[in-house]
């Protein structure tokens, strides 16, 4: 496997949580939409979610972003400082 190759993972509810932030039911109600990738089983009782699936729903999400930021974030203007 090359340096550049991303490792693909199955990651458990806990780390999605975390990473994403959406709870479970948020998570289960995207889902059932459409608009999150489904888990896959890992055993009959046990489920995760495929690293590449999650990482492409947060890049997805680069263009969600609010109307109403005039000003793209920065490091400077969250601490209030101005140059």
């Amino acid at each position: 496997m090359s340096e550049n190759t991303p490792v693909l993972r199955i990651l458990r509810d806990a780390e999605v949580e975390h990473i994403t932030g959406l709870s479970r039911d948020t998570r289960y109600a995207l889902t059932t939409r459409g608009e999150f990738p489904s888990p896959v089983w890992i055993t009959s009782r046990t489920r995760g979610y495929l690293s590449d699936e999650i990482d492409a729903w947060l890049e997805s999400r680069r263009d969600k972003r609010t109307t109403r930021q005039v000003k793209p974030w920065t490091p400077e203007a969250s601490r209030g400082t101005t140059q």
